[in-house]
């Protein structure tokens, strides 16, 4: 889900108006960061950790179980879209980054060709 509150909350508000949204070790609130920066076409860093099995029957492994680990909550949050990617930051413990890059722009894209 979204960030709660009502359309034009200020936690609303601000995931719309922010260059990118983050969440290190987030618990709960890692797939609200990920369905609010895919809604809002932003991009996202998270690292996921805690899963919350009960708390979120609504997830489900590719084979239908309940997402109980966190490789599986890592696997469901990257199937929720394609630009999603996964990367390891230099330490030891939860180091799975997924992340999605900001859309390309005329500033920002390579120079053509001469």
């Amino acid at each position: 889900g979204l960030f709660p509150g009502e359309e034009g909350s200020e936690a609303r508000r601000l995931a719309r108006e922010c260059s990118m949204l983050v969440g290190m070790h987030a618990d709960e609130a890692t797939e609200t960061i990920v369905d609010s920066a895919l809604t809002y076409h932003k991009p996202f860093a998270i690292v996921p950790c805690c899963v919350f099995p009960a708390q979120n029957p609504h997830r489900r492994t590719p084979a239908g179980g309940l997402v109980r680990t966190t490789e599986e909550f890592v696997e469901y949050l990257q199937a929720k879209s394609p630009e999603i990617r996964l990367g390891y930051l230099p330490f030891e413990g939860r180091n799975k980054l997924l992340y999605t890059l900001p859309p390309l722009t005329a500033a920002t894209a390579a120079p053509a060709a001469t």
